[in-house]
């Protein structure tokens, strides 16, 4: 069940579906993705979080960033986030586009635009350089 990204989105938490982060943090990416879709996926081995200092925290199953780094509270800003910083994870992806409404994906200009720059550079990624 889908819960708003909004309100998820302020909440500090100290564990995350049983990880526990260095410091408190709210959860961003693929992390604040999958709690507010209630996606059953794996967790990718690295999850970021926002904390609440201004210092980045790097621990083995978790990255906090600063406040600066945090993304606004909608599906768009989250998932350029996950794409950006976190790579593509396309068991996450497809999980969350079948979770996600036909509604939800089509006002969301910013999503598309999202979706297609980064299939573009991870498909040229795959290509070989040709001189």
């Amino acid at each position: 069940m889908k819960k708003p990204l909004s309100h998820r989105h302020s909440r500090l938490v100290t564990v995350f579906h049983d990880r526990r982060l260095p410091e408190p943090g709210r959860p961003v990416g693929y992390a604040a993705l999958i709690d507010a879709y209630g996606l059953e996926v794996p967790l990718p081995r690295q999850l970021h979080a926002i904390g609440e200092r201004h210092k980045v925290i790097s621990s083995g199953a978790w990255r906090l960033l600063t406040p600066r780094h945090a993304p606004d509270p909608t599906l768009a800003a989250h998932l350029t986030f996950a794409l950006k910083r976190e790579g593509v994870d396309l068991l996450v992806l497809k999980r969350l586009f079948l979770a996600v409404d036909a509604e939800e994906r089509n006002l969301s200009t910013t999503l598309r635009h999202s979706i297609s720059l980064f299939s573009e550079q991870f498909l040229l990624s795959l290509m070989p350089r040709v001189g």
